[in-house]
């Protein structure tokens, strides 16, 4: 079974299971931070792009971030989820910068130290790879839709 990403729309239940992300989690994101604010109602449906940005936000939080940081650091990069999205590479940056110790956020070049390209005061600064993320994520999707279809 061949998966458009592009087209793909996907559940609640189905990002959840994809992402790792428990239910009650993804709702309070929602809710608390504004984490993929919608208009209108009905049934909220997910994007690809969508898949990713909660993938991050697990990721980010199970590091120890808290979720209106780890989502304000998901609105900042929101160009390069997309382009991961789309088949795109890139690896981001984050850590904390300056005397306010504000979290930053920046893409990098994949030779470059993230300490060196981004001159983080930050000892702990936390590298992601997008396009990995995106990659699982394929996988995750055609392992759900796969057995979503066997059950039929």
């Amino acid at each position: 079974m061949c998966i458009d990403m592009e087209e793909l729309t996907v559940t609640a239940a189905e990002a959840c299971d994809a992402t790792d992300c428990v239910p009650s989690t993804l709702r309070a994101w929602h809710n608390r931070v504004g984490l993929l604010a919608r208009e209108g109602g009905g049934w909220r449906r997910y994007s690809f792009a969508d898949l990713i940005a909660i993938r991050l936000m697990v990721i980010l939080t199970s590091r120890g971030m808290k979720a209106n940081e780890a989502a304000d650091i998901v609105q900042k990069i929101t160009p390069e989820i997309q382009k991961a999205a789309s088949g795109g590479r890139s690896k981001i940056a984050i850590g904390r910068m300056g005397p306010e110790q504000k979290l930053a956020a920046e893409k990098i070049d994949p030779l470059a130290s993230a300490m060196t390209a981004l001159n983080f005061d930050d000892e702990y600064v936390q590298v992601v790879d997008l396009g990995s993320i995106a990659v699982r994520l394929h996988f995750a999707i055609q392992r759900i839709r796969n057995h979503n279809t066997e059950g039929k």
